[in-house]
């Protein structure tokens, strides 16, 4: 292969990249500064309305005041939260840890706004509480409040420092907490003086990453925090361009501050992260973890983990069960006229879970098949790619979204192929889009891990590039490949701001399904419906897992057959230019 082939193969992933994430943002960019391109009648005319119009709006001052103040305290509370779940995961003996663990996992995979909707079956009058006689004025008032929109970001979004703080723990390892001891430093002193400046970087990460989701997080504004009369950035993009007048350039605004906020916490957390590294090097002891299980440390993560999964799950049940759950939960009251109500014709019932069933198996094959693409075909370049879709991350969904409503609905794109708004392509691009940079990071630390020699074994047998990525590379790292589409799989599946805004008309998704049951007052059609797609995602990844556990032996010997083959390619190799000197 020349130099000009593996160049051009390197910069084939530019275009993908280029179509799907760079051109809409860019189109988001011109609609801020030349508002009349999406006019009856287009011009270039240069403005900065947008913005006076924006500086004049009351709601916008209101809503940008809410979100900042929310997202700093969310970000300072579920870290500290974060911080003291992570040290107990690590530091302490838990009854049965690695359920303490996948219910980390769990928390950080569970849609935002199905938390914020089953805490608020509970809340509300006529709700689970007032069923179980322990409703209250002041239960509801707290929960239909900032005060109670912070609770469930918290909730949502503590797993993000948990995970983070745990991994750091490990990372440093017993010997630093064992020369402080020696040198008689007490428990206190050894948490103040050695863990917490260990660890500085890994807080200050989770704290950014935590303050960029609360921010921008689509699932409670539009639920919860709407519900209070709580005004968030997000959900004003969402009705500026959602509801008559529409307001693009007001959106287009609106989403570059979003993204911007988004970013402004990342250089302090950059800076501090860099100081953390200098000592998380060289060979680690595992912590020794005391011979007891700390009871009141394990009570404690139960109670959490009830009040953060197990609260919204007997409240998703007991309305889908009961349909007057005020009334109480005598068995004469016990019906399944909700899940029979997801049978009939209604659009958003029973069929938006087999539509967002499909596209999420078909945007997750994509997603993971072009992830492993572009860090292929791209490998030359693949830290610049790595780079440029990493920070698309920091590009809230809402975002992307309004993008798309631009980058495919301008008038350039008028009856061609590419008028793909109000379809299922560009539902299926968006959650591409999003799901990308996720994808070709996973396959990069994948692929790095791959012995080069193998692939230039193949090419010295006659074969091609794409034979070797395919009998070779593929084979070798088949557990990132399943681990990338299950993780999209579940994102896009539950994926709710791209959709709301994207979806074709009287074709929606099962997150906007079960968002439109709870605003139209059906609540125990919502809460059936909740139940049932759940139970479908479950199922699907349990197929999963035993079809990867049957069919695990035979790719190991796959894999060793490959192996085997590049070993003896290498050995052929070496034989020839042996012979060709002589």
């Amino acid at each position: 292969m020349t130099d000009r082939v593996r160049w051009g193969r390197g910069l084939a992933p530019l275009a993908l990249v280029g179509a799907i994430v760079l051109y809409p943002l860019g189109v988001l960019l011109v609609q801020i500064f030349f508002p009349d391109v999406f006019a009856f009648q287009p011009s270039g005319r240069f403005s900065l309305d947008a913005f006076h119009a924006l500086a004049q709006d009351p709601l916008f001052w209101s809503s940008l005041k809410d979100s900042l103040v929310l997202s700093l305290a969310v970000a300072a509370t579920a870290t500290a939260l974060g911080a003291v779940v992570g040290h107990l995961v690590v530091r302490v003996r838990l009854w049965r840890p690695g359920v303490w663990n996948a219910l980390l996992w769990l928390l950080f995979f569970a849609p935002s706004f199905m938390l914020a909707e089953g805490i608020m079956l509970f809340a509300i009058q006529g709700g689970v509480a007032s069923g179980l006689g322990i409703w209250s004025q002041g239960l509801s008032q707290i929960v239909f409040s900032p005060l109670g929109v912070g609770l469930v970001l918290t909730i949502k979004l503590m797993p993000y420092a948990a995970i983070t703080v745990s991994s750091a723990l490990q990372a440093v390892g017993q010997e630093y907490d064992d020369a402080a001891r020696s040198l008689g430093a007490s428990g206190w002193s050894r948490l103040r003086r050695v863990h917490l400046p260990l660890v500085r970087g890994a807080l200050w990460a989770s704290f950014a990453i935590i303050f960029a989701e609360a921010v921008s997080d689509f699932g409670v504004s539009s639920t919860l925090a709407a519900s209070a009369h709580f005004p968030m950035i997000p959900y004003a993009i969402y009705s500026a361009l959602n509801f008559v007048p529409v307001n693009f350039s007001g959106a287009a605004v609106q989403s570059l501050l979003l993204i911007a906020l988004a970013l402004a916490v990342q250089l302090p957390q950059v800076l501090a992260a860099r100081g953390a590294q200098r000592v998380m090097h060289g060979h680690r002891r595992q912590w020794r973890l005391p011979a007891r299980v700390n009871g009141w440390a394990t009570a404690s993560l139960a109670a959490f983990f009830f009040l953060a999964l197990g609260l919204p799950l007997v409240s998703f049940l007991l309305w889908a069960l009961v349909p007057d759950v005020g009334l109480g939960f005598a068995p004469s009251h016990w019906t399944l006229q909700s899940f029979a109500a997801l049978l009939g014709s209604d659009i958003y019932t029973g069929g938006a879970a087999l539509r967002s069933y499909v596209l999420a198996l078909l945007a997750a094959g994509l997603t993971t098949g072009l992830g492993i693409w572009v860090m292929w075909a791209g490998s030359r370049l693949s830290a610049l790619y790595d780079t440029l879709l990493t920070a698309t991350i920091a590009v809230p969904g809402i975002v992307l979204a309004a993008a798309y409503v631009f980058a495919w609905n301008a008038p350039w794109v008028q009856g061609t192929p590419l008028a793909l708004y109000g379809t299922y392509g560009v539902l299926v691009l968006v959650y591409v889009a999003g799901g990308l940079p996720y994808s070709a990071r996973l396959a990069r630390v994948a692929l790095n891990q791959v012995d080069q020699g193998m692939e230039r074994a193949v090419l010295s047998l006659g074969g091609s590039s794409t034979k070797a990525l395919v009998h070779v590379t593929l084979p070798l790292i088949r557990p990132m490949v399943v681990s990338t589409f299950l993780l999209i799989f579940t994102g896009v599946f539950f994926e709710l701001p791209a959709s709301s805004l994207l979806y074709p008309p009287g074709d929606p998704t099962i997150a906007v399904a079960i968002v439109h049951q709870f605003h139209n007052v059906a609540y125990s059609v919502g809460a059936a419906l909740s139940i049932v797609s759940v139970l479908l995602l479950g199922a699907t990844l349990g197929v999963f897992r035993l079809l990867d556990h049957s069919t695990r032996q035979p790719w190991r010997e796959a894999r060793k057959e490959v192996e085997y083959t590049a070993e003896a390619a290498e050995r052929l190799q070496v034989l020839q230019r042996t012979a060709d000197t002589v």
